[in-house]
């Protein structure tokens, strides 16, 4: 982004190049999600912001049923299928990255396959949490607004690189320009600095599991 406001201010363009460079940032390339996909397995780190469900890594079985099933996939068998080797590849593994996780109460305790669902789903996130390699924080609703609520996101740390994706219902977008994800990188600390700590977040998703 830099980069593209200096050449238009050397060229005196009107602002050309920072929206060639928007339109490129906004169109959808389907390649994007596999490629998501194979960086996640080789990432040291995950940092990962969602505010509305549970992260792929984190989910359940029943309750990744119950979000492909209103997705309205094709064949919901294999999604599942995928879905459960997807994470099995990254948290599965005893040499899993660290996962960093924040997450939106939104994402508790909205009521996805089921109070039955929901409860196993919040047990099996304390249970990851014990893991010192993953870190679960919550962002109460009380927090207010934060950047979180433009969208989910999560920044793959690899050797040599960090890589990120945002979400989005009808399709993600993968980013690999670093000064971008270096600001989502910063995005990252900011709402971290909004969620609770892990103990206080541990204490609300019990209470979180209680109430279904």
């Amino acid at each position: 982004m830099k980069q593209a406001k200096a050449l238009d201010e050397a060229w005196d363009t009107g602002g050309h190049f920072e929206r060639l460079l928007f339109f490129a940032r906004s169109l959808h390339n389907p390649d994007w999600f596999r490629q998501s996909v194979e960086y996640e397995v080789k990432a040291g780190i995950l940092r990962i912001y969602q505010g509305q469900t549970i992260p792929v890594p984190l989910q359940s079985e029943d309750y990744a049923r119950a979000v492909l099933s209103m997705a309205r996939v094709a064949d919901l068998d294999k999604a599942l299928m995928d879905r459960m080797a997807r994470q099995e590849l990254i948290s599965g593994r005893q040499d899993h990255p660290l996962i960093m996780v924040l997450l939106d109460q939104d994402a508790l305790d909205r009521p996805t396959g089921g109070a039955r669902v929901m409860k196993a789903q919040l047990q099996r996130l304390l249970e990851l949490r014990e893991r010192p390699s993953v870190s679960i924080r919550v962002i109460a609703r009380s927090a207010g607004w934060h950047f979180g609520l433009n969208g989910p996101f999560q920044i793959m740390s690899l050797e040599r690189k960090d890589v990120a994706y945002v979400g989005a219902f009808s399709g993600g977008r993968l980013a690999q320009d670093a000064s971008e994800v270096r600001e989502m990188a910063v995005d990252f600390e900011l709402i971290g600095a909004k969620a609770s700590s892990e103990g206080e977040s541990r204490t609300l998703i019990k209470q979180l599991m209680e109430d279904f």
